[in-house]
């Protein structure tokens, strides 16, 4: 088990290596476009993931793309082998919306949406 080239890991995401096949990984993650780990529900290729943990085998994430966990809870990565992040790997927050007043401070904007687990951003 090796980690190799990790560039971005932003705040939110947990990374983390578990060396047991007890987990039952099934099969090697390295996406070819940008995507979205959705911590609620996401199926990746035949395997569904549910309640934010993902359990591969190898990962891996090119250069070039970049790979958002979002959703109601934390996004838990584990790699039973290497893990090789050329890419990006987010777990950020969405930005508030634009505040369409001039000299008022008595119409507030709310925050935007966190990042996994993030809450409500209010």
């Amino acid at each position: 088990m090796s980690w190799h080239g990790i560039r971005e890991i932003s705040a939110g995401c947990f990374l983390g290596l578990v060396g047991t096949a007890t987990l039952g990984a099934q099969a090697n993650f390295r996406p070819k476009t940008d995507m979205v780990l959705n911590t609620s529900y996401q199926q990746v290729g035949t395997q569904i993931y549910r309640g934010g943990l993902f359990v591969f085998n190898q990962v891996r994430i090119d250069a070039g793309i970049r790979v958002t966990g979002q959703g109601p809870n934390p996004l838990i990565i584990v790699a039973l082998g290497d893990v090789l992040v050329d890419g990006m790997l987010e777990g950020d927050g969405q930005d508030g919306p634009h505040v369409n007043t001039l000299n008022s401070a008595n119409f507030p904007s709310p925050g935007g949406l966190g990042g996994p687990a993030g809450g409500a951003g209010l």
